[in-house]
C-alpha cells in the first residue's frame, strides 16, 4: 500500500512539473529582467573594473533604446516580453568593482549558486514567468562572454529551464564589444 501511495505521488509530481513546463511554452507573455552581472568575473580585462560597472547599465539600457536589434519577443518566441530592469540595475549598481577581476579562467558558477540566486532574485510585483540573463564570465583573452539564461516561475522561483551560452564578443567600442556578446547569446537562447 505504501508503495502504491509513493508511486501515485511520484506520478502526480512528474505530471505537475511537465504541466508547468508546458504552460511556459503556451504562454504568450513573459517578463525579461535584463542581464544580471552580480555573479560575473572578468578575465583578461584591459579596462579598469569600474568601467565595467558603467558598462553593465549601458548594456541593459540597450533593451529599451534599441528594441529592434534586441528583439526580445523574437529571441524568446513570445508574443510579448515585458521589460523590467530596475531590480537588475539595482543589483548591478552595488557590485564592488574590486571583486570583478580574476586570474584563473576556470571560474564557474554552479547550478546550486544559480538556484540560490533565483530564490533571492527581486522581481517586484510581477507574476507569471520570468527570464534573466546571468553573466558569469567576460573573457577578453578569448573575446567571449559566458551567460546562463534562466527561465523561472516568478511565484515559486522554480527554474523551468537554464541554458549556458558562450558567445563571441566583437565591435570597435568597449560597449559594442560586450553588447555583441549579449546579442549573440540571445540569438541562440531559444534553440
Amino acid at each position: 500500500m505504501k508503495k502504491l501511495v509513493l508511486l501515485i505521488c511520484l506520478v502526480c509530481t512528474t505530471l505537475l512539473q511537465a504541466q508547468e513546463k508546458a504552460d511556459y511554452k503556451t504562454v504568450e507573455s513573459v517578463t525579461f529582467f535584463g542581464v544580471d552581472y552580480s555573479l560575473v568575473k572578468l578575465y583578461g580585462a584591459r579596462e579598469e573594473p569600474y568601467q565595467y560597472k558603467l558598462l553593465f547599465r549601458e548594456i541593459n539600457n540597450l533593451f529599451r533604446t534599441d528594441p529592434k536589434t534586441y528583439n526580445l519577443p523574437k529571441f524568446f518566441a513570445k508574443k510579448e516580453v515585458a521589460l523590467k530592469l530596475d531590480n537588475t540595475n539595482e543589483v548591478n549598481n552595488i557590485i564592488n568593482p574590486n571583486d570583478l577581476k580574476i586570474f584563473n579562467k576556470e571560474y564557474k558558477v554552479s547550478d546550486e549558486q544559480i538556484k540560490e540566486h533565483i530564490r533571492n532574485f527581486h522581481t517586484g510585483d510581477t507574476s507569471g514567468y520570468g527570464i534573466v540573463m546571468l553573466a558569469t564570465i567576460l573573457d577578453q583573452s578569448k573575446s567571449r562572454g559566458h551567460y546562463t539564461i534562466v527561465i523561472f516561475d516568478i511565484e515559486s522561483r522554480d527554474i523551468l529551464r537554464s541554458k549556458s551560452i558562450e558567445a563571441k564578443a566583437t565591435g570597435n567600442s568597449f560597449i559594442n564589444y560586450w553588447a555583441s556578446s549579449v546579442l549573440n547569446a540571445l540569438k541562440v537562447a531559444n534553440k
